[in-house]
C-alpha cells in the first residue's frame, strides 16, 4: 500500500502500471534496445530503468534525453527554437549539446517557472550566451521569415490542435535536413508518457506529410522527424 501511493503522488500514471514497473526489474539483455554501436555514454541508455519515476528536472526518460542530446550533437545546428522549458530542464540538455560558437537557442514558454533560477544556471554552466529566454505564446511570437531553423523541439501545448498549430507553424521554419522533435508523442516502449492528442497527431503527420518528413527515431515517448525538401503539406 505504501509502495502504491508513494507510485502514484510521484507520476501521472495509472497505479497498476507504475507498480508493476517498480516491482519488476531486467533479467536480460532486450535485443530491441541495443545500439548499433556505442560512441559515448548516451548510447548505453539501454542499461538503465526506463521510467518516468526516475525524472528530475529534466521532465524526461533517460533514452529520450540520450537521443535528444545525441541527436542534436550530430546535427551541429546553429539555430533552434524550444517550444515549451516549464523550469528549464531541456533548456540546459539542448544548450550543453549545441556544438558551434554561433549556436543559438531560443526557449519559448508561455508560463515558465523560476526563469531566473535558470539565468543563473545557464550562466554557471557557461551556456548563457547560446539561449534566448523569451515568455510568450509559441502562436505569437513574432519570427523573421527569412530566419530558417536547424530544428525546433516541441514540448509545449499538449492538446492536439495546440502541437498542430506548434507543428504546422514551426516545423515550415525549418530547413531541408533539419529536425522537427516532439516529446510526449511516441509509444517506443512500455511506459512511455505518450498523450493521447499526440500520438493522433503523430498518425496525422505519418499520413499528411509523408513527402514532408521521414520520422528517423524514437526513443520512449520521443519522435525525431527529418524534413525532406521544401515541400509543406498543412493538414
Amino acid at each position: 500500500a505504501a509502495l502504491r501511493s508513494l507510485a502514484l503522488s510521484m507520476a501521472r500514471h495509472r497505479g497498476d502500471t507504475l507498480i508493476h514497473t517498480v516491482t519488476t526489474y531486467e533479467r536480460g539483455f532486450d535485443r530491441r534496445r541495443l545500439p548499433p554501436r556505442i560512441e559515448g555514454f548516451v548510447d548505453l541508455a539501454f542499461l538503465f530503468w526506463l521510467t518516468p519515476m526516475n525524472r528530475g528536472i529534466l521532465r524526461q526518460d533517460f533514452d529520450e534525453a540520450a537521443l535528444l542530446y545525441r541527436t542534436l550533437r550530430n546535427l551541429g545546428p546553429k539555430r533552434g527554437v524550444e517550444i515549451g522549458r516549464y523550469s528549464g530542464g531541456s533548456t540546459v540538455l539542448i544548450a550543453a549539446a549545441l556544438q558551434s560558437p554561433e549556436a543559438l537557442l531560443t526557449s519559448i514558454d508561455s508560463a515558465p517557472v523560476a526563469d531566473d533560477v535558470l539565468r543563473n544556471v545557464l550562466t554557471h554552466l557557461d551556456l548563457f550566451e547560446r539561449v534566448e529566454l523569451v515568455k510568450g505564446h509559441s502562436g505569437q511570437v513574432e519570427w523573421p521569415e527569412e530566419s530558417v531553423l536547424d530544428f525546433v523541439f516541441i514540448d509545449g501545448d499538449h492538446t492536439y490542435e495546440g502541437a498542430r498549430r506548434d507543428h504546422l507553424q514551426w516545423g515550415s521554419r525549418v530547413r531541408p535536413g533539419g529536425l522537427i522533435i516532439h516529446h510526449d508523442m511516441g509509444r517506443a516502449r512500455p511506459h512511455a508518457t505518450s498523450r493521447s492528442d499526440l500520438y493522433n497527431l503523430r498518425a496525422m503527420i505519418l499520413e499528411h506529410q509523408s513527402d514532408d518528413l521521414e520520422l528517423i527515431a524514437e526513443a520512449g515517448s520521443l519522435c525525431v522527424f527529418c524534413r525532406r525538401g521544401q515541400s509543406w503539406t498543412t493538414f
